[in-house]
């Protein structure tokens, strides 16, 4: 890594856990600088201001606890759909024993609670919208052709939730499925289960006779469709 790159980096790194002990109010330069060992001035050179660096964390722990690089793997529309949703779900529980983007983005995120800066709009149209976007391609093979898209933005948002319910009762499950945290196989284990389960969701649900009229499709006759010609199948 480049002197440059290596600096930026640990800005970052430092910024992350001075961010989520104090806030974005009471978090410091001087703070900041000095537990990543760097220069005050290389804020300002990297990333021009503390309000910056703060929303380049925000963005970047999202990214990490979102696993967006991982799930991009189950992107490939060629891969069959059974497939994609367990890539997804691998990538979203393969780094359920590393507490610590968890910890970081969930204490940035009591921050943003209390004293809002914005940070998290600006997800919103970014990262969390390619996040959302994901998850909905992966599951909208599951639905019939002309699906409205609220429909299959729901459900990508349901199997996503089938994901991060594990981080936030980790502990709880670790005392009754012991060492999760360090065990591959284990973890292995529980993606088949919640993929096992979102297939036979998917499946179920989705897969019904068309002529039913099932919860989801009254409320899929009820939605609006994207405009011809916008060349969209999925998001909101």
């Amino acid at each position: 890594m480049e002197r440059g790159q290596d600096t930026r980096a640990r800005l970052l790194d430092a910024a992350a856990e001075v961010f989520a002990d104090y806030g974005p109010h009471h978090a410091t330069v001087r703070l900041i600088t000095r537990r990543a060992g760097v220069n005050p001035a290389s804020v300002n050179y990297h990333f021009r201001s503390k309000e910056t660096l703060y929303r380049e964390v925000v963005r970047a722990a999202f990214r990490e606890m979102a696993a967006l690089e991982g799930a991009a793997a189950a992107e490939d529309a060629d891969l069959p759909p059974a497939q994609r949703v367990r890539r997804f779900v691998a990538a979203m529980l393969g780094r359920l024993g590393d507490r610590d983007p968890h910890r970081r983005f969930m204490q940035l995120i009591a921050w943003e609670t209390q004293f809002p800066t914005g940070a998290l709009e600006d997800l919103e149209d970014t990262e969390m919208a390619r996040h959302h976007a994901q998850a909905q391609a992966v599951v909208a093979p599951f639905f019939p052709d002309g699906t409205a898209p609220g429909v299959t933005l729901a459900a990508g948002l349901w199997l996503i939730g089938q994901c991060v319910i594990f981080n936030h009762v980790f502990q709880t499950l670790d005392r009754t499925a012991p060492g999760l945290a360090g065990d591959a196989d284990q973890r292995d284990r529980l993606i088949d289960l919640v993929v096992g389960l979102a297939l036979g969701g998917l499946g179920g649900q989705a897969r019904r006779d068309s002529g039913a009229d099932g919860p989801w499709r009254a409320w899929d006759r009820a939605l609006p469709r994207p405009a011809a010609g916008t060349g969209r199948r999925w998001g909101p």
